[in-house]
């Protein structure tokens, strides 16, 4: 026998069997898959823990498009090693290579603003605080790297420099989705002593 309830998340129907409740028990949140259960977490979780939950929703988002962006730019650094001069490349070869730039601009445009956005209004309101911050320079680079590899894909000549910002964007918002997670691990445990 079997039971139907809905999904918490997105409330479509989740068929469980019939089993009966354990007296005292807290009646279990119900997921129809591993996004509702994500999505769940991430948005009904408040204070550090629910930021840090967002942040690593971000970071796995943008490590998928910066993977992406790196898979297509290794075929534009095969071009570059393999091909001796513009003449000797077939026309198939530099219109593939010029598809390879528009597709790692159209992957790392989303890596600049889920990611690069945060650190750029942090650079911001630092400034505005009277100081400048390595998030300053982490941002005037991963700019840089992205405007001349910009200006080269309308061009179609020249190097592309996308997989780069977008590794110094994941990196750093790695680097400190570890330490919030450790603060939230830490609070909690310091918590639980008390």
């Amino acid at each position: 026998m079997s039971v139907q309830v809905p999904c918490e998340y997105c409330r479509l129907p989740v068929v469980l069997p019939d089993r009966p409740a354990k007296a005292g028990a807290e009646p279990q949140p119900v997921f129809c898959c591993f996004g509702c259960r994500l999505a769940f977490e991430v948005t009904h979780s408040g204070g550090e823990k629910g930021r840090v939950a967002w942040m690593l929703t971000r970071l796995g988002v943008a490590v998928f498009l910066s993977m992406s962006v790196m898979i297509f730019t290794i075929y534009l650094y095969g071009q570059d090693v393999y091909a001796a001069d513009e003449g000797s490349a077939s026309l198939l070869s530099r219109n593939l290579a010029g598809l390879m730039r528009y597709a790692s601009l159209l992957f790392a445009t989303p890596v600049f603003f889920i990611l690069g956005v945060p650190i750029l209004r942090n650079a911001l309101a630092q400034r505005r605080r009277g100081f400048v911050s390595t998030d300053a320079m982490v941002i005037l680079g991963v700019a840089a790297a992205f405007g001349y590899s910009y200006v080269s894909t309308l061009r179609g000549t020249g190097h592309t420099y996308f997989e780069t910002a977008c590794m110094v964007l994941v990196l750093v918002t790695l680097g400190r989705w570890l330490e919030a997670a450790g603060k939230v691990r830490a609070t909690e445990a310091v918590e639980s002593l008390a």
